[in-house]
């Protein structure tokens, strides 16, 4: 690559990349330094893959570290030749399952009509040696993050944040992304937790010359509802998911499903088996749980393996600093600690990288369908007119966990969230539709994006809700029939009637849409009355595994938190409050857990990751 060291083609998982574009004082040494830095918390990372380069004639760097060979077969992750390289992260798959896109070789001969055709959870960069240019393609909507920093005329792009800090020296905190963690539980608006480094709009390719120039190819702009084609056929819609997910798994194993009691998992496990793919299935809890009871009887109907993984605490203090540290560095701090047993699965020994088959996204097609608020005010006759009602239910998303939260701070996360109403307003939503965009173009694209952190040191994701075909045929629907889940039910029926009959935690709806405001009331006085009762019921008897992994590290964290009274963090949490709730019983801090272990997330990151040894012994 023009006087630097050459990139060889060889199977090689890209875990961690970074690429400069004039970046002040840039070396590629220097580059490979910092990402090698930031692989220390990726114990399967192989020190042997690490590899750097240059173009000195247009400015431009590179470097790259990776699973091993053995680890990574059979995907080929580099590729170059005399007029350019490719490399990427993620599994992207062609939609028309033409050709293997897990070989970068391949992506590199057709990158011109990948922007057309690759779904998937992936970030995929060419350089250009001839111009110099740089084009970033990323998913849908952005899952498999990349990030970037812009100087004057230059850019350092990378898929690790702390290779971006160490190059640009960043350490303060940005407001809404640290707000946004604390009120909502993911860094919101394309931020990060650090100042100066933001992330790239998924549903784009970007392009890095003398101007940065993004190019849309979906964006909430693209999939105004009202404004839509009418939707396709769902016999169509199942056939080409199918098609894409079997063109992801191609020759990818280990192949693993989640599976629960929800409509999600079963419409992911129905195209599984519709695409013929030798699936395992797992679920996430303990024997009695309603999720594992019902995942088991389906497992058994089907005659397939099925795994139930109880998460684990850590063994003692020292490895519970060491568990929590390895946790924001490998997700950057992006993703909060309430998501920590998420995270555990995927710290088990693995021979190989395999694929996650996931569900993030469905909701999509069911009105957003995450509590009631969205839906109700949706569906209302009077209130789904109403961009006063709407901002009201948006604005109570962001939490204060009684005061912990400083004023400031949710001021900061109110005027974001009022902003991205302005926007969606200016590109033609409706009122009753508004809050389902907020769903996929910031809950989905940001807080399922942290899943993909999560798991990535031990397995690719892919999701088929977080699709093109997906995400433009829920947007042609008429909101009765988003809300009655038409697409989960004609998904199923399409592909696997028996699943689409098995019992769910919840029965379907009437598949009525005219209906939608009435059932919508019913189910609002429901919920009602189920939240009064649940507030004169007794504690569970099993605490949330999040809360107790704050407990258990509560005389650590009750030390850390006085070792630092003059940090930027008190500006966003009131510290008063804070060494209040940790002083306090386990029962008096249930209620605000998970506020307080999002601002366990902060000042691990910002605090204490690096104090503590973040590398286990090897897998």
């Amino acid at each position: 690559m023009g006087a630097g060291i050459g990139l060889e083609s060889r199977r090689r998982a890209v875990q961690i990349y970074a690429v400069t574009i004039r970046w002040p004082a840039a070396t590629p040494q220097a580059l490979a330094a910092a990402v090698r830095s930031a692989a220390a918390a990726f114990p399967r990372l192989d020190e042997r893959t690490l590899m750097h380069a240059e173009h000195r004639e247009h400015g431009v760097c590179v470097a790259a570290i990776s699973h091993g060979p053995h680890v990574a077969a059979p995907r080929s992750y580099r590729a170059h030749d005399a007029g350019a390289t490719v490399l990427f992260d993620g599994l992207p798959a062609d939609r028309h399952a033409r050709f293997a896109a897990h070989d970068a070789a391949t992506l590199l001969r057709r990158w011109h009509e990948l922007a057309d055709c690759l779904e998937g959870v992936f970030s995929t960069v060419r350089i250009d040696h001839r111009s110099g240019h740089v084009e970033c393609l990323l998913d849908a909507l952005g899952m498999a993050q990349v990030y970037v920093v812009a100087r004057p005329r230059g850019w350092a792009l990378s898929n690790s944040v702390e290779v971006l800090r160490l190059l640009a020296g960043a350490d303060r905190p940005d407001p809404l992304g640290l707000s946004s963690l604390l009120t909502l539980g993911w860094p919101a608006g394309d931020r990060t937790l650090l100042s100066g480094i933001g992330i790239l709009p998924g549903g784009h390719v970007h392009r890095f010359g003398e101007r940065w120039q993004p190019r849309a190819l979906l964006t909430p702009a693209t999939v105004v509802p009202g404004g839509m084609p009418a939707p396709r056929p769902v016999g169509e819609l199942a056939a080409a998911m199918t098609r894409t997910m079997r063109a992801a798994a191609d020759g990818i194993g280990p192949l693993r499903c989640g599976l629960t009691a929800g409509r999600d998992s079963r419409v992911v496990l129905a195209l599984a088996l519709a695409a013929r793919l030798p699936v395992e299935l797992f679920t996430s809890g303990h024997a009695d749980d309603l999720d594992v009871r019902a995942a088991r009887e389906i497992a058994g109907l089907l005659g397939l393996a099925h795994e139930t993984i109880a998460p684990e605490l850590p063994a003692d203090a020292a490895d519970w600093a060491r568990q929590t540290a390895r946790f924001v560095a490998q997700t950057d701090g992006l993703a909060s600690l309430w998501d920590v047993a998420d995270w555990s699965e995927h710290q088990r020994p693995v021979e190989r990288l395999g694929l996650k088959l996931w569900g993030p996204g469905g909701e999509i097609g069911r009105a957003g369908n995450v509590g009631i608020g969205i839906p109700f005010m949706a569906n209302t006759p009077g209130l789904r007119r109403s961009w006063g009602a709407q901002r009201w239910v948006l604005e109570h998303k962001a939490h204060g966990f009684g005061g912990l939260v400083t004023a400031a701070a949710m001021d900061e996360t109110l005027r974001y969230l009022r902003r991205y109403l302005a926007e969606r307003r200016a590109e033609g939503w409706r009122p009753r539709e508004v809050l389902e965009s907020y769903y996929a173009f910031e809950r989905v694209k940001h807080w399922a994006a942290a899943g993909v952190r999560r798991a990535s040191d031990g397995t690719d994701v892919f999701a088929p809700f977080v699709s093109r075909d997906y995400i433009s045929y829920c947007y042609s629907l008429t909101p009765g029939r988003r809300y009655m889940e038409a697409a989960h039910r004609g998904l199923l029926s399409a592909l696997s009637a028996q699943l689409r009959d098995l019992p769910f935690e919840h029965p379907w709806k009437p598949q009525r849409p005219r209906a939608a405001a009435a059932h919508v009331a019913l189910e609002t006085a429901r919920w009602a009355r189920g939240r009064i009762a649940r507030r004169h019921a007794a504690p569970p008897a099993r605490r949330p595994f999040p809360h107790s992994w704050l407990e258990a590290g509560l005389p650590l964290q009750r030390e850390l938190s006085l070792s630092f009274g003059d940090s930027p963090l008190w500006d966003y949490v009131d510290r008063r409050r804070w060494e209040s709730l940790i002083t306090a019983s386990a029962d008096d801090r249930a209620p605000h857990a998970e506020g307080a272990v999002r601002v366990l997330t902060a000042l691990w990151y910002f605090h204490a990751r690096h104090e503590a040894d973040v590398t286990p012994q090897s897998t």
